[in-house]
């Protein structure tokens, strides 16, 4: 269907989900190059916004989740993170900022519509040109 309607999209995984990672369909579609994964966290319980929040809850949801979908996906770097509700305390901005190239923004939308500046932070020339080059390879732009 990706390819029939021409569609790219973002899939916002969470890591204590396993079926999303098992997911066959995800795996082929993702490996097409038409899906990218960003992180929507380890549990999504919450817990980025909770100001008591601990350094060990941080590293679990928003690192531990990262590490995860990319040794799942090993084809994609992945690159954004979604907090719940897009709520998030400073402390947890500060280790996204650290091992992120983007945060979503807003609580709810059109994820396949491209962001505006001012939904996404700190967008680094890796992420960008990452992005550029999977869309470049479906599309049949490059060798």
């Amino acid at each position: 269907m990706f390819e029939k309607y021409d569609l790219y999209g973002t899939n916002f995984l969470i890591g204590r989900k396993p079926y999303e990672l098992r997911s066959a369909e995800n795996a082929a579609v993702i490996q097409r190059g038409r899906l990218d994964v960003a992180s929507h966290g380890m549990y999504h319980d919450g817990g980025v916004y909770n100001p008591s929040a601990t350094e060990q809850y941080y590293k679990e949801e928003i690192i531990d989740s990262k590490t995860m979908f990319e040794n799942a996906f090993p084809s994609i770097d992945v690159i954004v993170f979604g907090p719940g509700d897009g709520r998030i305390t400073d402390r947890g901005l500060e280790i996204v900022k650290e091992n992120y190239y983007a945060q979503r923004k807003g609580t709810r939308g059109f994820g396949a519509v491209e962001p505006s500046e001012a939904e996404l932070w700190d967008a680094k020339v890796k992420g960008s040109m990452t992005i550029l080059r999977l869309r470049a390879e479906t599309a049949g732009l490059t060798q």
